[in-house]
């Protein structure tokens, strides 16, 4: 059996050598073929590669940012004729929102071994397009404050790596750096919810008029509070749409209106707790295919999967591709 194992050395709690020994001795029997790349580029051409010659299965090490940058590489090669493998997932990024919502082992040997003893589950797949690009997603994702939330996310974690390796660096201490680069890392999710009052108390609501609309239904609003919803969850805190399913061909919508700051705050610990329904204002639905854009000369910035697949766009086309991607799964 083939087995093309992808491993994110820059996603949050990678220990290299680790991971390959556990994924040897959990699959000894199997012809493994592993790939470390350092672009999207080198990923992509692995897995165009292993995939070409009829790899039967899929390993991919990381977090919610590695399989997005995963499915940039498949889903073009999908819609080319090639068959994506089975894929597994190994729990060892900062956001592992889709491994904790299938309920992926965090050890890495029983993830791995979901190869030969777990179950199938195909998922859906979220497209979407942009001034003639297009782009996928698994999670969540959305716009507004939840957008800026994850852009700050980034960039926040980025400049304390940077920062802290310069001085582990300085100091003739390198391993220090990298101690210090995990920990940064192990902030995971949680970083996500104190960035949030950041984003709530910079954002600016001057001229946000979009629509969201699709052949059934129409939305105009000002709302900074938009999510898309691939599954019930989004950074291990927040439900915001409990009872989506991410293999039922839909995606849910939700549209918060909160004018005032603490109406802002009370939504937002409403969505935290799963109580949607407690919403004073807000519009929750599921839809196969959506279209937003921006009534203004504001553009919008697009965050998926933890990542900002677009920045400063009029317009979005979102469609629900029904279960494309397999992954096999063995549970905790």
């Amino acid at each position: 059996m083939r087995v093309s194992v992808v491993i994110n050395s820059k996603a949050g709690s990678v220990n290299e050598k680790l991971i390959r020994e556990k994924i040897a001795t959990a699959l000894f029997r199997c012809d493994l073929n592993f790939s470390v790349p350092e672009s999207f580029s080198e990923m992509g051409l692995f897995l165009k590669h292993e995939i070409e010659n009829q790899s039967d299965n899929l390993i991919v090490c990381g977090g919610d940012g590695t399989i997005n940058a995963c499915l940039q590489q498949l889903m073009p090669l999908n819609e080319k004729g090639l068959v994506i493998p089975p894929v597994t997932l190994i729990c060892s990024g900062t956001a592992n929102d889709l491994a904790n919502e299938l309920g992926v082992s965090r050890r890495i040997e029983r993830a791995a071994r979901g190869i030969l003893e777990g179950d199938t589950k195909k998922i859906d797949i979220v497209e979407v397009v942009a001034e003639k690009r297009k782009v996928y997603m698994v999670t969540n994702g959305g716009l507004g404050i939840p957008a800026v939330t994850a852009e700050l996310a980034n960039r926040v974690r980025q400049s304390l790596i940077k920062r802290v390796i310069g001085a582990a660096e300085k100091s003739g201490w390198p391993w220090l750096g990298e101690q210090a680069r995990m920990a940064v890392r192990a902030l995971g999710s949680g970083l996500y919810s104190v960035l949030l009052v950041e984003a709530l108390l910079e954002w600016e609501g001057a001229e946000w008029v979009v629509e969201i609309s699709n052949q059934k239904r129409k939305i105009v609003t000002q709302s900074s509070l938009i999510l898309v919803n691939n599954q019930p969850s989004i950074g291990s805190s927040f439900t915001p749409a409990p009872y989506t399913s991410n293999s039922d061909g839909t995606v849910n919508i939700l549209v918060v209106e909160a004018e005032s700051l603490l109406d802002k705050v009370d939504a937002i610990l409403k969505v935290r707790h799963g109580r949607v329904d407690e919403l004073k204002a807000c519009e929750s639905f599921e839809a196969s295919e959506i279209k937003i854009r921006s009534l203004t000369q504001r553009k919008m910035t697009f965050f998926g999967d933890g990542e900002i697949l677009f920045r400063d766009v009029s317009e979005l086309e979102l469609r629900c591709l029904y279960q494309v991607m397999p992954l096999l799964l063995t549970k905790f």
